[in-house]
């Protein structure tokens, strides 16, 4: 069958907006307050942390 599905959730998306507001907010507050503000676990926002460091460093890479 060549119709077989991609297994698993799919990732959210983050746009250039999140991603500065997630690391503007890190700046001044820890991990697991920005969970409560965004309702979801601290291991999500740092996978999110994660991937928007890697989103603005390859922007920069890119940019230059």
């Amino acid at each position: 069958m060549n119709d077989i599905h991609k297994p698993g959730r799919p990732k959210k998306i983050l746009d250039d907006n999140i991603c500065t507001v997630l690391l503007t907010m890190y700046e001044t507050k820890s991990t697991r307050q920005i969970a409560e503000e965004f309702k979801v676990s601290q291991p999500t926002i740092c996978k999110w942390l994660k991937r928007a460091r890697e989103q603005i460093q390859e922007k920069q890479t890119n940019g230059r």
